[in-house]
């Protein structure tokens, strides 16, 4: 169900920009808080910056946004009144916020808001907002994390609508996690095989399977690496890292990340093209050090610059011999499921698998990196957590699943 927006596109777009700019404020003080939860100069500081959000929002009538915020708002004014804000808060707030985002550009993109995603927003706010005391917000503040961390999504346009997407059985990432038995309904066949995209079923192949097998595509990935030590591809990402001011483990996290999701599928993309693919994917930068570097939000113009560098970098592929497979991984990597992607703003059946891949794995490691131009990386359940909100809309909702299985196992 989508609520409709009355409001032309460049308010929509400044909308978007100013929520952003105020996100960034309010992660800082809410990762400050996280540190020191006893500062209650910065939760009014915090509570102000989130009013901004609601009066902004109101302006534009965009009433589902205005009702979260709003609830947001409520709940620091509690806290204040009890003069105590729990440390863990500020992590259901980033998430929280996180998937405000995710509807504001989608309102951008579409001019309508997302009610089911919405909805799981104001959900996960119900019990925070009916504390009556600190014991009951401090025992309901991981009640809510689970709630939008479990959030399933689906995207009705190509997917049967039992199709779910389910993130993380626990809220705790690295405890220890017992992997479900395989269902015993599950061929070896089925669990192995991913059919030609265009008859692509709903099946989601299980890491269970994998594992009772005595198989683990991520050590089967880091086993696959080690045989491509000597490759000079392997030597261009890795300048390509140091050109592009990533930490020197990019390229090795996208290598073993990219081929186990690959693998689990039955490779419907060969792991020599994921390899060579996730190599060059950046190669396109190499020549952009001095955008790349800059401590602030890109212009107009040096963004249309960077945006050009999948092409540039397919481009150079081919010229160095690699497969059409290879060369599409790279052009596609930061093309969306919805068509909001670029160089060529794609529509899913025209993206390839591989660049389906590499959007998701590229995407989650750029959260969790450091950056010149960002104050903060997101840590790893928040990124994952952004990574589900766009299922359906940036990414592939099939490969959403599979990632969630590799990046609990990794």
């Amino acid at each position: 169900m989508q609520f409709a927006v009355d409001q032309d596109p460049e308010t929509l777009a400044e909308y978007r920009v100013d929520f952003e700019e105020q996100l960034e404020g309010i992660e800082h003080l809410a990762i400050q808080l996280e540190q020191g939860p006893d500062n209650l100069d910065s939760v009014l500081q915090l509570r102000n910056l989130l009013d901004g959000l609601y009066f902004n929002s109101s302006k534009l009538s965009l009433v589902p946004l205005i009702e979260n915020i709003e609830l947001i708002v409520q709940t620091f004014d509690f806290m204040l009144e009890h003069q105590h804000y729990p440390a863990a808060f500020s992590e259901y707030l980033l998430i929280l916020l996180d998937r405000l985002l995710v509807i504001v550009r989608d309102v951008e993109h579409a001019g309508s808001i997302d009610m089911f995603k919405n909805q799981n927003i104001h959900v996960s706010l119900q019990d925070i907002v009916l504390s009556k005391t600190l014991e009951q917000l401090q025992q309901g503040i991981p009640l809510a994390i689970e709630h939008l961390t479990r959030e399933s999504h689906y995207c009705p346009e190509t997917h049967d609508k039992s199709f779910e997407v389910e993130l993380f059985d626990d809220v705790e990432l690295f405890d220890d996690i017992e992997v479900p038995e395989a269902s015993s309904q599950n061929s070896e066949a089925e669990s192995t095989v991913r059919p030609h995209k265009d008859a692509k079923t709903l099946l989601q192949p299980d890491m269970a399977f994998f594992l009772s097998k005595g198989r683990d595509p991520i050590l089967e990935a880091r086993e696959f690496m080690a045989s491509k030590a000597t490759d000079p591809l392997c030597f261009l990402g890795n300048i390509a890292d140091i050109h592009t001011d990533y930490s020197t483990n990019h390229t090795k996290f996208l290598h073993e990340i990219t081929l186990a999701m690959n693998s689990i599928a039955g490779n419907p993309v060969s792991a020599e093209d994921i390899w060579s693919g996730v190599c060059l994917h950046d190669i396109g930068l190499a020549d952009l050090n001095e955008i790349l570097a800059l401590e602030r939000k890109l212009g107009d113009d040096e963004f249309a610059k960077i945006k050009q560098h999948p092409s540039k970098g397919a481009d150079l592929a081919a010229r160095c011999g690699l497969s059409e497979d290879a060369c599409l991984t790279i052009r596609h990597h930061h093309e969306g499921f919805d068509g909001r992607g670029y160089p060529d703003g794609l529509l899913n059946g025209a993206i390839s698998e591989g660049g389906k891949i590499l959007a998701i794995a590229d995407s989650f490691h750029a959260m969790v990196s450091k950056r010149p131009h960002k104050r903060h990386t997101k840590n790893v359940l928040r990124a994952v957590s952004e990574v589900n909100a766009c299922s359906g809309t940036h990414y592939d909702p099939y490969w959403v699943g599979l990632f969630n299985q590799c990046i609990r196992e990794y």
